[in-house]
């Protein structure tokens, strides 16, 4: 419970709007709306805790550096749902419960029952499927679980049960079977199912169930339904295939980056997984190609230059400027993920096949009604780009015809600005301070009021600049990581973003951005 002093300074810090962003898109404190739109009608990759690379839905937001668990069972608890099959035999039975969230299954001996459903995608020691089980009555005797057409010993204990994939396939079953020399019938209750990809992670055991069919938008917080980001690592354990379930090591804050906002970009490199030599149409502008692995990309035709990789964990890139005209790849060695892209510089890995793939620009918005003032405010952020020149957005609120509102931006050369525009255009208000870096998380902050507008960066406060109409109008959403009028995509990491309806004191900017 807060107490009463904290209360206080709560209040009078006017703190408006409150938004993490490590691993949900809800605010923890709105006093306006708190609901989020994200829209990205593409797939995207995100990297995780470990160094992982993630494959994401389309319409998912990303968090850089979180843990990630996705339930690939929809409708988790809809076990009447068509995607899910149930087969008896030998007088078994199974009963959905009303509310569909539960199953029981009911046996004699020489009985069995089971549901199962086909899962697309399924490769060997590669998932793990977990489910809540209660034993009624009885000891289960045969094929509690089967993965791909292979049947496991049963496991005659209550609580939370799993068992990785050991063959290729898609067929997902569990259940409970009686026969043999079993001398007693047997009845179990079995609850949220869960079938999650482990291949490469450290820890192979189930994650916390994460329901996937039952709630709405933003559903666990990352916008799309079955995904949820955590910001420990799992600390779950396994024994006879019983999961004992225990919290993990919080992940630090400096690769807990935050929300990834990137605009637009095409893959034109084909089979990217392995890339081979291969020919690309290419324009007369700046392009990068990048890769992962230990062998070479030299490039010919339209353009010239070597690429070297330098590790199979490492992504190396290489910016250069084509002519218009046929650009040919060679690649030597052990190469892999492969990416051309137009753009000084590279984006987040987009896999892609027999046809080049383009990943849509994340866009973020939060009503602006209520969380933010143009009268008096000030805005704090923690963010890094890997962009290599040109403002990005953090905070955006500018109206279409740039008649209001104020944007609030990061740049690599020349640290943070905040812009500020007057009704009518009268009042243009730009300030600038710091120098800026790659890839490195920075703290940034302005305030604005009548007569006093600032901005503080890495513990700098730059020059006041006197204000003289302060804007009586705003875009209907604040937008985060990218503005709406003129396209300026952060292509980095954004969190901590903290919106408050008062000019807040130097001392306190300052410190906070130190």
């Amino acid at each position: 419970m807060r107490s009463s002093k904290r209360q206080v300074l709560l209040k009078n810090d006017k703190l408006s709007f409150d938004l993490p962003l490590t691993t949900s898109l809800v605010p923890r404190l709105a006093k306006g709306s708190n609901v989020p739109t994200f829209t990205r009608a593409t797939t995207a990759t995100v990297t995780d805790f470990e160094g992982l690379l993630k494959t994401v839905k389309s319409g998912e937001s990303r968090f850089e550096g979180a843990r990630r668990v996705e339930n690939l069972f929809a409708f988790s608890e809809k076990f009447d749902d068509a995607s899910w099959v149930v087969t008896t035999s030998g007088g078994g039975t199974a009963t959905i419960s009303t509310d569909k969230k539960s199953i029981t299954f009911d046996v004699p001996i020489g009985g069995r029952a089971f549901i199962n459903r086909t899962q697309s995608g399924q490769s060997s020691n590669s998932h793990i499927l977990s489910f809540n089980q209660v034993i009624n009555s009885g000891t289960p005797s045969l094929g509690t679980i089967t993965l791909g057409g292979t049947e496991a010993p049963s496991i005659s204990t209550n609580g939370r049960i799993s068992k990785i994939t050991d063959a290729s396939g898609t067929l997902v079953r569990f259940g409970l079977g009686c026969a043999g020399a079993t001398t007693s019938a047997c009845n179990a209750t079995f609850t949220k199912p869960q079938l999650e990809l482990v291949l490469g992670q450290s820890n192979i055991n189930p994650s916390e169930y994460v329901s996937n069919g039952v709630l709405s938008a933003p559903y666990h917080g990352a916008g799309v339904d079955g995904v949820k980001y955590f910001p420990y690592e799992n600390g779950n354990t396994v024994v006879d295939n019983v999961v004992t379930e225990v919290q993990g090591a919080p992940i630090p804050d400096a690769t807990l980056k935050g929300y990834l906002a990137e605009g637009a970009r095409t893959n034109l490199l084909l089979q990217s997984a392995v890339p081979a030599t291969q020919n690309v149409t290419v324009t007369a502008v700046a392009h990068t190609i990048s890769m992962w692995g230990t062998g070479t990309c030299t490039l010919s035709g339209a353009g010239s230059g070597v690429l070297t990789g330098t590790g199979v964990n490492d992504r190396v890139q290489l910016t250069f400027t084509p002519t218009a005209g046929i650009l040919t790849l060679t690649f030597d060695g052990t190469n892999t993920k492969g990416q051309l892209e137009a753009g000084a510089f590279a984006s987040s890995y987009i896999p892609t096949t027999t046809a080049a793939v383009t990943r849509n620009a994340d866009v973020l918005t939060y009503p602006s009604a209520g969380n933010i003032s143009m009268a008096n405010g000030s805005a704090y952020c923690e963010s890094s780009t890997y962009a290599t020149a040109g403002l990005k957005a953090l905070i955006d609120t500018m109206n279409n015809t740039f008649s209001g509102g104020l944007s609030f931006l990061l740049s690599t050369t020349i640290g943070a600005q905040l812009k500020i525009n007057g009704d009518n255009n009268a009042a243009e208000v730009d300030i600038n301070i710091g120098s800026g870096t790659i890839n490195t998380v920075v703290k940034s902050a302005g305030r604005w009021a009548t007569n006093s507008a600032q901005v503080y960066f890495t513990g700098t406060k730059g020059i006041e600049d006197n204000v003289a109409t302060m804007p009586s109008t705003m875009r209907n959403v604040i937008t985060i990581g990218e503005r709406q009028v003129i396209s300026a995509p952060l292509y980095g990491t954004i969190r901590n973003v903290k919106i408050w309806k008062k000019a807040l004191k130097d001392t306190k900017l300052i410190s906070m951005t130190s």
